[in-house]
């Protein structure tokens, strides 16, 4: 790729992550700082991902006591480790 084409594309790609910064921004106003950075995002896209499964998750424990224990049980799980132990849990941690 010639110098001249890289620019342009890392000015297409900084053009739509302000893009999409704005849009996240419209709907999460106080919660995306101005300078946000790659691990606002990630937990952003974290916590979409994962809290429908917890909000089920929730809704079937009956209690806050259940489901913490239920949580807690499903993180040591060696499903779970499968699942997100690589992105979202430490082993041991």
């Amino acid at each position: 790729m010639h110098q001249s084409e890289l620019e342009v594309s890392l000015k297409m790609q900084e053009r739509s992550k302000e893009e999409f910064l704005a849009a996240l921004r419209a709907d999460w106003p106080t919660a995306i700082p101005e300078e946000a950075n790659n691990a606002t995002l990630v937990s952003i896209a974290l916590y979409n991902e994962l809290a429908p499964a917890f909000e089920k998750l929730l809704a079937e424990s009956g209690s806050l006591e259940a489901f913490y224990q239920r949580a807690k049980a499903l993180a040591s799980s060696a499903e779970y480790r499968r699942s997100f132990g690589t992105r979202v849990a430490r082993p041991g941690a």
